[in-house]
């Protein structure tokens, strides 16, 4: 889920707490900061078992600041879309082309702008007609 939240959501980034934090329950939650807000993704488990595919987790979205509910709400919308069209799919087509293509060259997907190629990935019920550039790492 991190890298379809990482690829699929402006302002992903990762919340990293030290060890032992009691500010945040989960280390390294995917998270989205914007306009002074934050907002980030934990997990508790509501069901254990034996082996992970039986195991079932509430996922919960903590949100802070002016733009708390902006961030929040499409967070959640990206944790329900995973949840419903993405998780038993694996990881989608990827596309791998050079830094410096030009955007009309890219297939249609999520472009993921890295320091030497840029990423197109093709995640099911989000791939649209045309590329939408949503990150640039550097």
């Amino acid at each position: 889920m991190q890298v379809y939240a990482a690829t699929a959501l402006p302002g992903f980034c990762r919340l990293a707490t030290p060890e032992g934090s009691t500010l945040v329950t989960q280390q390294n939650a995917a998270a989205m900061v914007a306009d002074g807000s934050l907002a980030y993704l934990t997990h508790i488990e509501i069901q254990d078992a034996p082996t992970p595919a039986d195991r079932r987790y509430e996922f919960c979205i903590h949100a802070y600041g002016p733009a708390a509910a902006d961030l929040a709400e499409p967070l959640a919308e990206r944790v329900r879309d995973w949840d419903r069209h993405v998780r038993e799919t694996g990881y989608p087509p990827m596309t791998v082309s050079p830094a410096g293509t030009p955007d009309d060259q890219l297939p249609p997907g999520d472009v993921l702008d890295k320091p030497a190629s840029r990423l197109v990935f093709q995640w099911p019920g989000r791939t649209p007609s045309g590329a939408q550039f949503l990150l640039s790492c550097d």
